[in-house]
């Protein structure tokens, strides 16, 4: 029994054994009436229905494990990855952010090592190739449009 409808949740369930569920709002004899068939061994979602949560299940978990990597960057290290996405050079990024190149750099270097890539290029492919975004941004949002890179 549950007060969600999120797909995702309902098919992690399903995945986890679940033989169905009730939604909340149900009366007691649909649940008491529930827990009957799931007692005799009868399906409580069709298969079409448990095949689609499973699917839905199945694409979150894969995005998850895309994005995984992105989840160990500090929150300015995600910060300084979305000026590079956006074409910022580490000085750019520096006088944008009010602290040094060598801050940025340091800070570029940590981002390099937890993604597990050797350069910057590397870093934004990757994160672009994850669909990650920035902190604040959509995944809609087109990158702002910057006359000058350096």
């Amino acid at each position: 029994m549950s007060a969600t409808s999120d797909e995702w949740a309902i098919g992690c369930c399903l995945e986890a054994g679940a033989v169905g569920w009730v939604p909340k709002t149900s009366g007691v004899e649909e649940l008491i009436a529930a827990v009957r068939k799931a007692l005799d061994g009868v399906p409580l979602v069709s298969p079409q229905t448990r095949a689609r949560l499973l699917e839905a299940w199945r694409r979150r978990a894969e995005r998850l494990v895309v994005l995984a990597p992105f989840l160990q960057l500090s929150h300015r290290e995600q910060e300084v990855l979305g000026m590079l996405i956006d074409g910022f050079a580490a000085e750019r990024v520096a006088a944008a952010s009010y602290v040094s190149v060598t801050t940025v750099r340091s800070q570029i270097r940590s981002i390099l090592g937890k993604l597990g890539v050797n350069s910057q290029l590397e870093a934004v492919a990757m994160a672009r190739r994850a669909g990650w975004q920035p902190p604040g941004r959509s995944p809609d949002d087109l990158p702002p449009h910057h006359s000058s890179l350096s």
